[in-house]
């Protein structure tokens, strides 16, 4: 995707660049976990931005340029389905992962059927973070 440098990596100089996630959550305990477990510089992401609400989000969105966008579902005034939306309108590049205290089916199909990355249960385990974070860097590596 946008990782390619065949020059830098041939001459074996080539370093993976960050990726940057911008964390939304309306709960703040929630908001505060998911920035510790997802600020993962040894696989090369780091927390751009971490806010409350979908709105915040999308008046950000065009001044930091997340590369992945983390959102819970249920929030007030704009879902997480909203704002994924939204952003793949104006910024289809951009990654968007949904989280949600539901396992509920029909959420996660919803999400995938307008293009989320993946849907993660809260609360995200440390080890399924590292697995999600792996398989973003891989995907956006092609």
């Amino acid at each position: 995707m946008f990782f390619h440098d065949y020059n830098n990596r041939k001459a074996g100089i080539y370093k993976m660049p960050d990726i940057s996630v911008l964390i939304i959550d309306d709960e703040p305990w929630a908001l505060n976990y998911m920035k510790k477990i997802f600020e993962r510089r040894d696989l090369g992401f780091h927390i751009c931005a971490a806010v409350s609400n979908a709105e915040a989000a999308l008046k950000l969105i065009p001044s930091v340029h997340p590369h992945v966008v983390i959102t819970d579902i249920q929030m007030s005034k704009i879902t997480g389905l909203e704002l994924l939306q939204r952003i793949k309108e104006t910024a289809p590049e951009c990654e968007v992962v949904i989280v949600s205290a539901y396992s509920n089916f029909d959420y996660a199909r919803e999400a995938l059927r307008h293009h989320a990355f993946d849907y993660c249960v809260k609360p995200v385990s440390m080890q399924d973070a590292q697995l999600l974070l792996q398989k973003l860097r891989t995907h956006m590596e092609k």
